[in-house]
């Protein structure tokens, strides 16, 4: 554990991979997001405790795992966003062409309510990994890199950090080290990275998390990844979701996706659709009944016309 100092001077000229080796979260456009980087700008010039802990996939790892979300009659419930916009919708094909590097997403902590059983709630961003075929046919060393928050629990909901490298890496979920609390304005982040230093790169073969509490004051630290080489991967989509792993009793949720901003390969920032130009599609929930479950809005309860920020609403039991 360490203290992340506050920065001073001229906060544009350090570069990206200075501020994610110092434990920063990345910086929006002053230009093109003022609003989001003067919320950047708030968090980065007053001091963090630093905790560390494993926080690195290797991307291109072909092992066993499986994604625990999206099915062809139970999808996850979010946001997909794409550059190049997508070639069909059902099943969702994203096109090639502009592909992102990393991502950031803030989110605020869900209220803290009873469950109804065993709950299993991933609240989490995310880039994707395939331009074709998106979650229906994963070809060798393409993958998605996702992280956020987990609430599990029987009858009460416990708040755990949590990542995933998909397919072939594990859901990993700990404790938050620094206190969390429900309410708590929480950040995450992640990029792809050429060697276990998490350096940004185009065509990097590790996934490297970060995640933050902005409310209590503490950030949790990659530690170093796995000394393995790794294959290239195609990262066409941005993620923002609410994913109930075990659906039929699922947290009861009512949670806030304030914004989100996405970074391509050659520095563009796109933010969350409602305020930016990248074509997205949404995703609903649906119970064994047919029922709506959950469902992803805008905070203007339209899917059409965006306002942000974003939401995620849990309709009714199953």
């Amino acid at each position: 554990m360490g203290v992340r100092a506050a920065l001073t001077g001229d906060l544009t000229a350090i570069s990206p991979d200075a501020l994610s080796t110092g434990g920063y979260p990345p910086r929006p456009d002053p230009t093109g997001t003022p609003d989001y980087y003067a919320e950047w700008v708030q968090k980065v010039t007053r001091p963090f405790d630093i905790y560390s802990g494993a926080g690195i996939a290797r991307i291109g790892y072909s092992g066993t795992g499986a994604f625990q979300g999206r099915g062809p009659s139970n999808p996850w419930n979010g946001f997909v966003q794409t550059a190049s916009g997508f070639a069909s919708s059902n099943p969702v094909d994203a096109s090639s062409g502009t592909y992102y590097q990393e991502y950031e997403a803030e989110i605020f902590v869900p209220p803290g309510l009873t469950c109804n059983g065993n709950c299993n709630t991933w609240l989490w961003a995310g880039i994707g990994g395939c331009p074709s075929l998106y979650f229906t046919s994963i070809l060798s060393g393409q993958g998605l890199i996702q992280s956020g928050l987990n609430l599990v629990g029987s009858g009460t909901s416990n708040i755990l950090l949590a990542w995933e490298y998909w397919p072939g890496w594990p859901i990993q979920a700990i404790n938050p080290p620094g206190g969390i609390a429900f309410g708590d304005e929480f950040e995450t982040w992640g990029w792809s990275a050429s060697d276990t230093n998490c350096t940004h790169s185009t065509n990097g073969a590790y996934a490297c998390f970060a995640l933050e509490d902005n409310t209590q004051g503490w950030y949790f630290q990659p530690a170093q990844a796995l000394n393995i080489n790794g294959a290239g991967w195609f990262p066409s989509t941005v993620e923002y979701v609410a994913e109930e792993l075990s659906w039929s009793n699922a947290q009861y949720y009512w949670s806030r996706m304030r914004n989100g901003l996405a970074w391509d390969f050659n520095g563009n920032i796109h933010a969350d659709p409602s305020s930016g130009t990248d074509p997205y599609v949404i995703a609903t929930t649906t119970g064994s009944s047919g029922s709506i479950l959950t469902v992803a809005e805008w905070n203007n309860a339209s899917f059409d016309n965006p306002a942000s920020p974003m939401w995620f609403v849990w309709n009714a039991a199953n």
